[in-house]
């Protein structure tokens, strides 16, 4: 974060308690300051929130997890070898075809399929997440790779380990963007599965508060869940340009 971006932060901070600490107090739409301390005290004493936090957090970061090690493992099967144009490009998969299914009827299909199922956020998370990647990763018009591919391969190296060891880590800087594009929608994609199957995890205590009407409550997860999702975010793509600083 800029100095210039604190500033801005800043200066929202102070004109929302200006307007609604002391000129619009009671309004409707927006609760002031006092009430969000109090909304906050509520959710860890009486809502449990840490908890459901740590939940919401689970699920979203081992989702990432499970899925780069399924990308690991599985990238020399994903990929083939076009060796009359000496093209390497990913295969017509399976997985892609999630793509084009919106999230919000997966993740209602998954929870009428399996409605007892405790890890259906993961389930639904990953088949999201790994449709996206599979779709960005994509080798077609990267005509270094087969270069790389090629030259490995005149000095006998064998194709499985070409791709499983050189190409994936020329790819693996681009998979972690991946990953950093499609944060806030892994976030979404739990938040409503949990919203939707009220087991656990933030989304179960929204589906609470919103059944109830409640602003100031709803108002405060939605300020304490995008505070949390931007300083991981932050903290996320300051250690993807240390690591990755030549992409």
């Amino acid at each position: 974060m800029n100095l210039k971006s604190f500033k801005t932060i800043s200066i929202v901070a102070i004109i929302y308690l200006i307007l609604f600490e002391f000129i619009f107090p009671t309004n409707k739409l927006f609760p002031s300051v006092t009430v969000i301390w109090l909304s906050i005290f509520e959710l860890f004493v009486q809502y449990n929130f840490a908890t459901s936090l740590l939940s919401t957090l689970a699920a979203v970061y081992l989702t990432f997890f499970i899925h780069y090690i399924f990308i690991i493992t599985s990238f020399p099967f994903l990929v083939k070898y076009q060796p009359e144009n000496c093209l390497i490009t990913l295969k017509n998969n399976f997985f892609k075809f999630f793509f084009y299914i919106p999230f919000l009827l997966l993740a209602l299909l998954i929870i009428l399929w399996l409605p007892d199922f405790i890890f259906n956020k993961y389930l639904v998370s990953f088949f999201v997440i790994l449709s996206i990647c599979l779709n960005d990763l994509n080798l077609t018009n990267d005509k270094s790779l087969s270069d790389y591919f090629n030259f490995y391969n005149t000095l006998g190296i064998k194709k499985s380990t070409i791709v499983s060891k050189i190409i994936f880590n020329l790819k693996e800087p681009e998979l972690f963007n991946s990953y950093l594009k499609n944060h806030t929608l892994i976030w979404a994609v739990i938040l409503l599965v949990e919203f939707l199957q009220q087991k656990d995890g933030i989304g179960s205590i929204l589906r609470i508060v919103f059944k109830y009407h409640d602003i100031a409550l709803t108002f405060t997860i939605a300020l304490i869940t995008s505070s949390i999702i931007f300083l991981l975010h932050f903290g996320f793509r300051k250690l993807y340009n240390r690591i990755y600083f030549w992409n």
